[in-house]
This record gives C-alpha cells, structure tokens and sequence, in this order.
C-alpha cells in the first residue's frame, strides 16, 4: 500500500493541493513551493536507503546526509522503508497499523528537524 484511490472529500481535496504543488515546482528553478520552501515526499520504495523524495531535482530519491537531518532519525526511515521492503510484493504488511503509526510518526519527526525549509508531504497513507 502506497496510496489508494481517494474516497473522502478529504483526499480529494489532499490530491487536488498535491496536483497545484507539483505545478507549482515544475516552474521554479529550483523547485520551490510558493513561499519558498522545498517540498519533501515520503513513501516506501523497492530501493535500499531513504523513503525521501523531491522531485525535478538530483534528490529522487534522496541520499543518506543530503538533508541536515539525524542520523537517527535517517536509520529509523531506512529501517521503516526496509519494513516495508521484507514481504512478497502482493503480500500485506501483518502490523500496517503499526507501520503507518510509525510512518507518521517519522514524519513529525521529520517536520520537526527542516523546521520551516520544506513541506513534508506523507504520501503512504490515505
């Protein structure tokens, strides 16, 4: 589970933000959100290391120490993203609830760390 089709007005709406972003980034160089920040995608991957993205840049996916970011707090995605990583492809993660938590949950920690440079943007759940 990455992202499922939106089923609340919520989501749609979500979407609807996301799809303006994303127009928004592909006019800037470098990317930039209206205000100025960069905008950080988080979802899990079939690759090894971070489940940190910014697109139209050289960061799709990010590298461990290209954000000023913990290191513990890049070893707790790593070990997130390698959760996610170890099951059959069409297998269903046994603890989702437990993950998502956890998801979240970085993502604060996350959010915390870039302080006002970047909006994250948790694209795991619905």
């Amino acid at each position: 589970m990455v992202f499922v089709d939106p089923e609340t007005e919520e989501q749609r709406s979500r979407l609807a933000h996301w799809s303006w972003q994303d127009r928004s980034l592909q006019s800037t160089t470098p990317p930039r959100l209206e205000d100025g920040r960069r905008l950080i995608r988080v979802f899990p991957e079939w690759i090894s290391g971070l489940p940190l993205w910014e697109n139209f840049t050289e960061n799709y996916p990010f590298e461990r120490d290209a954000l000023p970011l913990s290191s513990e707090l890049q070893d707790a995605f790593e070990a997130w993203n390698e959760h996610w990583q170890n099951r059959d492809i069409d297998e269903e993660l046994p603890d989702l609830d437990r993950w998502l938590a956890e998801g979240r949950e970085l993502v604060a920690r996350l959010r915390d760390e870039l302080g006002d440079t970047a909006d994250v943007r948790a694209e795991f759940c619905a």
